[in-house]
């Protein structure tokens, strides 16, 4: 079970700064600077949160709306970021016992509550470089199912897209952006997919509370027959996503509703209307009660792994198929896909008969052509070509490697929330094709971030050639200079070990043979003892902002520090992101430097980074990998005299050589088991 990890927010002004600030105001008796723009809004914000709660106290006390009865609130930060309870009358929380808060109390919700609840969690997740819980649960689709059954069952958790989804495009750091002055640093929009099943909230760390407030005074605005319907037809949660879409303060008429303006991936609370929300959902009626888009996939020309894309069987197009959001990853070669979807399973309340609209909201619509197979637009043929990364329609500086199709029904008296079709390509993979749409060549491994939960690790370039439309084949080129060519079928045709005319000296690491580096003798250089928990805790509290959110390399940049246990800290670190990466060669060298640089085996440490690369090695290579570790990790535990721990790392040695299919390294470790045997 993975384990989130509590984001840290940063305060950059020196306190000396501010002091001098205060004291030469009072001091000159000068009026103090007007307040930033920023600090307007969230007053502004707070004044209209105030105003919403009063406005939905006055319509219960009315009569006129449901309350808050039997409504719940489920936190799932430990009360890092929460909510006033007295603000909210008779709303419920929902209570985890002490030894449930890091297990089922923190972190992404993966279970469905029986009642009317609106959750969150102020955190990240520590098994996706610079990862928010949103796109944790977008890269998984087990969790798109999870996430469908929610949103029909009255649950709606919110969560801060956290480094996900910040203007500005990191593989070009550094370069101005729009002829500007300014350098944007983020990342872009890093989300896989877009869905109506959460709300995600711009920034970190307590981003979320503005919308959980609104929601759950929205939810107890409805008139309590209202209110029974939509809980008892599974369409509270949908109606609450139409609600605040179409009060965004972007958005000013039915144009706006139906563009990407209204249906982010990731919502600024400054868009929120809080009023607005609570007012629409006391005027709504059993009439207006919004459909519900469903969705369904008839046809699609699915892509063959080892001849259309090159991957881990595990990694397909398909990422999620649930009724209001489909969405795939590009990974085949050709230009373009088709899909044939239809809505006609979609939902009415009160059974009208349903018109659809089909719109591009995100990326270039050049690229899409969507065409109506009836009049009513309940089925389409969609053809999307091929897209590199590129800015958003409405924000040149957030830049996507996403296309979104958003689908909505209306029934004459109301307009639904969004269903997405969203399609999404790999930074990591440079393309070019000729005129007619052919492929040229694709370049990968360009050291732009891809999710590791998403992309494959490759780092060739592959050169196709035609004979005029039949292909006839493609030259794979390795950095080291090797070669291999490919018939059109996919069956290597001529190798090339070395490049032509030199000696290749570059070696690529086997992982499925052992790394000497682990067994050979330690270096001259003294070692440290292991450093005290206390000493450990102290360096982790020291080190948390470079922990939290960090990759690998940013942390083992950091090993200047002058400390054995902040040292011992960040190797830490770094070593179990390469597990949770199940980058074995890269912990197998940083376990090398750790136990070159204390006197200790590690052993409860080596058997953590195994148990952890068994939960995310997919490839036969990859378990191989897994069993030489471990047998690695006998020899040192039997030379130690470590009996118990040798028995322990042979046994996962045997195993992870069966599951790799592996005769040579099941024979090894059989034969190093039956040398502890009595």
């Amino acid at each position: 079970m993975t384990m989130s990890v509590r984001m840290i927010c940063r305060v950059g002004i020196p306190i000396c700064v501010c002091l001098l600030l205060v004291l030469g105001n009072s001091a000159t008796g000068e009026p103090q600077k007007k307040k930033t723009k920023s600090q307007k809004a969230k007053e502004q914000q707070r004044k209209e949160l105030k105003e919403s709660r009063d406005m939905l106290q006055r319509l219960v006390n009315q009569g006129k709306a449901s309350g808050l009865e039997d409504v719940y609130w489920d936190n799932r930060d430990n009360g890092h970021s929460t909510v006033n309870l007295k603000n909210f009358p008779k709303l419920k929380k929902v209570h985890y016992n002490p030894s449930e808060v890091k297990t089922r109390g923190w972190g992404l919700q993966g279970r469905v509550l029986e009642n009317t609840t609106v959750g969150n969690s102020s955190t990240a997740h520590s098994d996706i470089r610079q990862g928010s819980q949103t796109r944790n649960a977008y890269t998984s689709r087990r969790m798109h199912d999870v996430l469908y059954r929610q949103y029909r069952g009255n649950n709606l958790y919110i969560y801060p897209e956290h480094r996900d989804h910040d203007p500005g495009n990191k593989r070009m750091l550094g370069k101005k952006y729009n002829g500007g002055e300014k350098k944007l640093t983020g990342y872009g929009d890093l989300m896989p997919t877009n869905t109506p099943y959460l709300i995600t909230s711009q920034g970190s760390s307590g981003t979320d509370k503005p919308f959980i407030s609104t929601v759950i005074r929205t939810i107890g605005a409805f008139r309590p027959e209202v209110r029974t319907r939509l809980e008892k037809d599974g369409l509270l949660m949908p109606t609450i996503q139409m609600l605040l879409r179409s009060t965004n303060r972007q958005v000013k008429n039915w144009d706006d509703y139906f563009s990407g303006k209204a249906h982010p991936a990731v919502f600024d609370g400054k868009q929120l209307n809080p009023v607005a929300m609570v007012r629409a959902a006391q005027a709504m009626t059993l009439e207006t009660i919004p459909p519900l888009v469903q969705l369904k996939v008839l046809e699609e020309v699915p892509q063959t792994p080892g001849s259309d894309y090159f991957a881990p069987k595990q990694f397909t197009e398909l990422l999620a198929n649930t009724p209001s959001a489909i969405a795939r990853i590009w990974r085949g070669v050709s230009n373009t896909r088709r899909m044939v979807v239809s809505a006609a399973e979609s939902i009415d309340p009160i059974d009208r008969p349903l018109n659809f609209k089909w719109v591009v909201l995100r990326g270039n619509p050049e690229n899409v052509q969507i065409t109506k197979k009836d009049t009513r637009g309940s089925e389409v043929e969609i053809v999307i070509q091929f897209f590199h990364r590129q800015p958003a329609l409405w924000d040149d500086d957030l830049w996507s490697n996403r296309l979104d199709i958003g689908v909505f029904a209306t029934d004459g008296k109301a307009v639904s929330a969004p269903a997405f079709i969203t399609w999404f390509t790999l930074d990591n993979e440079e393309r070019t094709y000729d005129d007619k749409g052919r492929i040229q060549e694709i370049e990968y491994g360009t050291g732009r971030f891809v999710d590791p939960r998403l992309g494959a690790n490759n780092t060739w370039k592959d050169v196709y050639h035609w004979d005029g439309s039949h292909l006839k084949g493609w030259t794979r080129f390795y950095k080291n200079g090797r070669k291999e060519v490919f018939s059109a079928d996919g069956d290597v045709t001529e190798r090339q070990s070395d490049p032509v005319g030199e000696k290749n000296t570059e070696k690529r690491p086997d992982l499925t043979q052992p790394n000497p580096d682990i067994t050979s003798k330690h270096s001259a250089t003294p070692r440290s003892p292991l450093p005290s928990k206390d000493e450990i805790e102290l360096w982790r509290t020291k080190l948390a902002d470079k922990l939290t959110g960090s990759d690998r390399d940013l942390l083992l940049e950091e090993l200047k520090v002058n400390s054995p246990a902040a040292r011992f800290v960040l190797l830490s670190a770094a070593i179990r992101k390469s597990a949770q990466q199940c980058d074995i060669q890269e912990v197998r060298i940083i376990l090398s430097r750790l136990t070159d640089r204390f006197s200790s085996n590690l052993f409860p440490l080596r058997l953590e980074l195994i148990g952890t690369l068994e939960k995310e090695a997919l490839e036969k290579s990859q378990w191989s990998g897994i069993g030489h570790f471990a047998l690695d990790s006998f020899t040192v535990a039997k030379q130690s005299g470590d009996l118990e721990a040798a028995k322990e790392f042979a046994s996962v040695a045997i195993r992870t050589a069966r599951r790799a299919q592996n005769p040579k390294l099941l024979r090894r470790a059989t034969r190093a088991a039956t040398t502890l045997a009595p």
